[in-house]
């Protein structure tokens, strides 16, 4: 089994899809007299090292769950964050002219700060994420711990610590328990993709019989395609699915 948002590329997808609105707002700046600056310098990311969800928070996109991740109004916690970075200066514009300056938010909101809604405020008594995590990852106040984390050992080598192989499943890669689990998951994708198409899941046999220029070969342009994904990982991976598999029909 893969994780449902790694069964496509869908960070691909986003960048592609933030590509669009880049051409189409250079178009309208075009159109309306503006200067657009250069198509080059309309930056698009995905997954990367800057502060997506912090900023999704400060812009209102949503709150944050008890799962600590971020729910959208008719999606729920199924979704992917991106950035579409404007180049504000080669529009002629003043940054601070341009754009509202919103109040500064913290990037990890807690209970403590005045005006920012701990994680898992806008839950209520809803317990789902805790009691679906079979590890115990999910604390009841909203904390997280890394290291109990199926999806966190997903991509690394090495040993898993006790309770997470104990609770593996049939997992190639990754663990969306937290995120189904969720009454605000929508369960749907608002469009097909067309990157990376996987499936929901890939024979363990091969994956664990395959060397690392084969899974790379294999699995480029997907979501299990990524440089912090070790290719030994997902072969220890496959090997945990089959022995599982194996003692249950032992059982």
């Amino acid at each position: 089994m893969i994780g449902r948002f790694a069964r496509a590329n869908w960070y691909a997808e986003l960048v592609e899809r933030l590509g669009l609105c880049a051409k189409a707002a250079r178009a309208a700046l075009v159109s309306a007299g503006f200067e657009a600056g250069k198509a080059g310098d309309w930056h698009r990311l995905a997954n990367s090292g800057l502060p997506e969800r912090p900023l999704a928070l400060a812009s209102g996109l949503g709150s944050t769950g008890r799962s600590g991740l971020l729910l959208v109004p008719g999606i729920g916690p199924g979704l992917v964050l991106g950035l579409l970075l404007v180049p504000i200066e080669a529009l002629g514009l003043d940054g601070e002219e341009a754009l509202p300056s919103p109040e500064p938010r913290a990037a990890k909101p807690t209970a403590e700060e005045p005006g920012l809604p701990a994680p898992g405020s806008i839950c209520g008594s809803c317990r789902a994420c805790v009691e679906a995590c079979p590890t115990g990852a999910l604390g009841e106040d909203g904390s997280f711990d890394r290291e109990s984390c199926i999806q966190h050992w997903s991509s690394r080598e090495g040993e898993l610590p006790p309770r997470v192989r104990a609770a593996w499943r049939d997992s190639l890669y990754g663990c969306d328990l937290c995120t189904v689990s969720c009454p605000r998951y929508s369960g749907a994708a608002p469009f097909s993709p067309s990157r990376g198409i996987l499936g929901p899941g890939l024979p363990a046999a091969d994956i664990a019989a395959s060397s690392d220029e084969e899974l790379r070969a294999r699995l480029r342009g997907t979501a299990l395609g990524m440089s912090w994904i070790a290719p030994e990982a997902l072969r220890r991976n496959a090997r945990l699915v089959i022995e599982k598999a194996g003692a249950h029909r032992g059982s």
